[in-house]
């Protein structure tokens, strides 16, 4: 099951939000990869001491106008996928502002394998799903 669910995140969490969601630029450069298995996607939601409850999401994000880049502050952690040899990107969701009535603005982020700064600790000792 462990086989199954790492696919099946790889395809709902990796690839299907891009599919939806993303740019056209972003579509011709993730999915023929992701689609043809020859790499895998993550979603990084869950944090530390605060879970899936995304409304909770404590890491931010503050674009660099100078390089039109993303800087992400925030753990994540229950990532599937996020540090196989074939991950070639991590979705992070990040605060990016708030909203009118005060409450944040969550945003999805694409944070390529590889990044400066993007650090995947050990996988967790687990029971089962050891592939996950």
């Amino acid at each position: 099951s462990s086989v199954a669910i790492t696919l099946e995140a790889g395809v709902s969490l990796g690839a299907m939000p891009l599919h939806l969601f993303g740019t056209e630029e972003q579509k011709r450069q993730w999915l023929p990869k992701l689609c043809a298995g020859e790499a895998l996607g993550a979603f990084g939601l869950t944090e530390p001491d605060g879970g899936s409850d995304a409304g909770g999401t404590r890491t931010t994000a503050v674009l660099d106008e100078a390089t039109n880049e993303w800087v992400i502050n925030g753990s994540k952690c229950f990532i599937t996928n996020s540090g196989t040899d074939i991950t070639e990107l991590v979705t992070v969701t990040a605060v990016t502002g708030r909203k009118e009535d005060g409450r944040p603005l969550i945003s999805a982020i694409i944070v390529p394998s590889g990044t400066p700064g993007f650090t995947v600790a050990a996988p967790y000792s687990k029971v089962g799903w050891n592939a996950s």
